[in-house]
């Protein structure tokens, strides 16, 4: 209630939600997660950490984990500033942080997705220190047969470039 203080929620666990966590607006001090679990469904368009387009304060994460399951751990539609400290985003099928029209810090964090571990809008600045990322293997690629490396006579031999997956998207196109 007051615009001074920051609310700080420690050791929360939340698990099997659509979205665990839903920030609209906040006093200007902001607010703080520490210690924290946010889960998701398993529904395909669940998010753990949704930030409306109305949102313009500060939201810290420090040790905070986003075990997730199917679509985005973080996806924030507002202005103002986010922070993320020795996190760990696993698992995602999408995105592990969808960040537009935001200043963004991730330090000391771990990003593993499906697709892109984070996605940025033209918009958004942020910063990444001591941060890994990787992305998950495809299904359909689990699944395609083996095939033997060794050239069969006869055959020409084609050298295949190694491929190249994109880990970290700036965007120009407003989606």
């Amino acid at each position: 209630d007051s615009a001074e203080k920051t609310p700080l929620f420690s050791l929360l666990n939340i698990s099997n939600a659509l979205i665990p966590v839903f920030v609209d607006k906040l006093p200007d001090a902001g607010a703080a997660f520490s210690l924290c679990t946010f889960g998701t469904s398993n529904l395909l368009n669940s998010v753990a950490v949704r930030v409306s387009k109305d949102f313009d304060s500060t939201l810290s994460f420090n040790s905070c984990s986003f075990p997730g399951q199917p679509s985005i751990s973080v996806r924030s539609e507002g202005t103002g500033r986010m922070s993320f400290v020795n996190c760990k985003f696993v698992g995602w099928r999408d995105t592990s942080l969808d960040l537009s029209d935001i200043i963004f810090t991730a330090v000391n964090s771990s990003f593993n997705a499906g697709s892109m571990p984070v996605r940025l809008s033209e918009n958004s600045v942020g910063m990444l220190a001591l941060c890994s990322a990787s992305v998950l293997n495809d299904k359909k690629q689990e699944e395609e047969p083996i095939e033997s490396e060794e050239p069969v006579e006869g055959e020409d031999v084609v050298e295949e470039e190694p491929k190249k997956e994109t880990l970290f998207v700036i965007s120009t196109e407003n989606e």
